[in-house]
Formats: C-alpha cells, structure tokens, sequence
C-alpha cells in the first residue's frame, strides 16, 4: 500500500563492504566486534510497480516512466513507445501538467541522483556517469558544469563544508 508503488529495495553493497572491512580491522587489532547495520540505499521502484492504471492521467503516467527509467537510457521516444501514444502527445500532456518539458523532467531527476551519489565520499567519481545514464563521463562533467557552474569535485568539496546540498545556480 505504499505510495509510490515500491517492489524492491536497492542494496548499498559498496557500503556493506566497507563496513565489513571496518570490522575485521577492529576485529584484527583488539579483538572486540560489534554488530553492524547496513541501511539499504534506497527504495526502488521497478518497472512491475507500474500499473497504467485507468485513474492515473496521461501526464501522471509519464511522470511514472521518468521516475522508474530517468537512469536509464529511456527518453522521450521510449516513453512514447511503452505508453503507446506519439512522442508529441507525451511532451505536450506533460508540459500541460507539470510545466515544464520532459527532457527537463529527465535531467532534473538524472541530476538529483548525481547529487545523492556526490555526497557520499565513498563514491568515486568515474562511474557516476553510467549510473545516472550519460553516456560518457566527458559528457556528465560538460553538463555539470554547465547547470552548476563548478565540477562535480568541487561541488563535493562545497556541499562537504556547509553540510548540505548545493542548488543549482
């Protein structure tokens, strides 16, 4: 009953091994273990979670798309596709909604996801890009810089000191 849909949970692998790691190192130098607890990173939602439900508006529907496959390399032609209506018909119902066009929508949420992964120091950079689905990491760093002003090391480096995320400018 949850709202958003949610099917799984996304595992933080890269924070449970690290974790790990830290254990065994204490374990090794006195001996003493304690019980760890890995949150997971976040929920997710599949694309088994999404119903196009006769109640959910056309823009509602697109709005679920964007959420379940912004990451992916899905864009407007694939939404289109998988609702089964014209690439025209998706950006006009969801500029007509949301006020502003889907690409935006797309890189609002690419970007997002982009912050979250920045503010963990553990994340290194290099595979960022494919994970928010840029195609090359030149590319990310060109569109970064653009919409913020700074590079991506430098907005760690910023967000890090003020403890908070930084807004694009």
């Amino acid at each position: 009953n949850a709202s958003p849909k949610v099917s799984s949970i996304e595992q933080d692998f890269a924070g449970a091994g690290f974790a790990a790691g830290e254990t065994l190192d204490r374990l090794f130098k006195n001996g003493k273990q304690k019980t760890i607890l890995v949150p997971p990173r976040r929920l997710v939602r599949r694309a088994s979670s999404i119903r196009p439900v006769d109640s959910m508006t056309m823009a509602q529907r697109i709005a679920a798309f964007i959420d379940a496959y912004a990451l992916k390399a899905t864009g407007i032609n694939g939404i289109a596709s998988a609702l089964g209506c014209s690439r025209r018909t998706v950006e006009s119902r969801y500029r007509a909604a949301y006020g502003q066009s889907v690409g935006a929508a797309i890189l609002a949420r690419r970007f997002a996801e982009v912050e979250r992964l920045l503010a963990n120091p553990r994340q290194t950079l290099a595979p960022i890009a494919n994970i928010c689905g840029w195609k090359s990491s030149a590319h990310l760093m060109r569109s970064f810089r653009n919409r913020y002003g700074m590079t991506m090391t430098e907005w760690r480096a910023m967000s890090a000191s003020d403890g908070s995320s930084r807004q694009e400018r």
